[in-house]
């Protein structure tokens, strides 16, 4: 609980920032869209938010599931969409311009310089396709990937444990450890496995 009482806290601090009152009538879509903003605006990672928003809705149950309210306010609220960034490789022709502009000078190369600029150019290559090759093969893996395993994947991948993923996903613990198995399996069919270390 202490990290959905950091979030709520968080939301009653725009509330009052903004001049609104800290009371269950704020607690509407509209407030929650404008919080929504707010945090955006601050340049908060996308999984930052959606996890403050996670948050919000699990109290929105929480205050029906007691009673303090008639129905789940924030039922409807969509949590805001985290951007897929793949980021495209150097080509080769890329790579020999670069090549080209961090050249000193123009003098002939003897046979050792030609040689030695031809390994580093291949080295070169071969790390821009290996770390290529790792981005696709991860982007394999969130797109095969359940929204809620994403969801677990960005919160342990920010170095949230088990027990405050649970807390913040209103889910069991038990539920958390199954979802990374899965994360795993799924890791290891796709060969998205630059995350797996992280995952504990």
């Amino acid at each position: 609980m202490p990290t959905q009482t950091k979030m709520l806290t968080n939301f009653t601090k725009f509330l009052a920032s903004e001049g609104r009152d800290v009371t269950l009538s704020q607690f509407s879509p509209e407030t929650v869209r404008a919080f929504i903003v707010d945090q955006q605006e601050k340049h908060l990672s996308p999984f930052t938010v959606q996890s403050k928003v996670r948050a919000l809705k699990a109290f929105s149950s929480w205050l029906l599931a007691e009673r303090y309210t008639s129905d789940n306010a924030l039922n409807n609220v969509k949590l805001p969409k985290a951007p897929v960034k793949l980021i495209e490789p150097l080509t080769t022709d890329e790579m020999v311009s670069l090549e080209h502009l961090m050249k000193k000078d123009d003098r002939l190369d003897t046979v050792e310089d030609a040689l030695a600029r031809h390994k580093r150019r291949g080295a070169m290559l071969k790390s821009t396709e290996d770390s290529a090759v790792a981005r696709v093969m991860d982007y394999e893996l969130r797109k095969s990937l359940t929204p809620r395993q994403e969801q677990v994947l960005e919160l342990r991948l920010q170095q949230y444990s088990e027990s405050e993923i649970a807390a913040v996903l209103g889910i069991t613990q038990e539920s958390v450890s199954n979802l990374v198995i899965h994360i795993r399996v799924k890791a290891a069919e796709t060969g998205g496995i630059s995350h797996l270390h992280r995952l504990g």
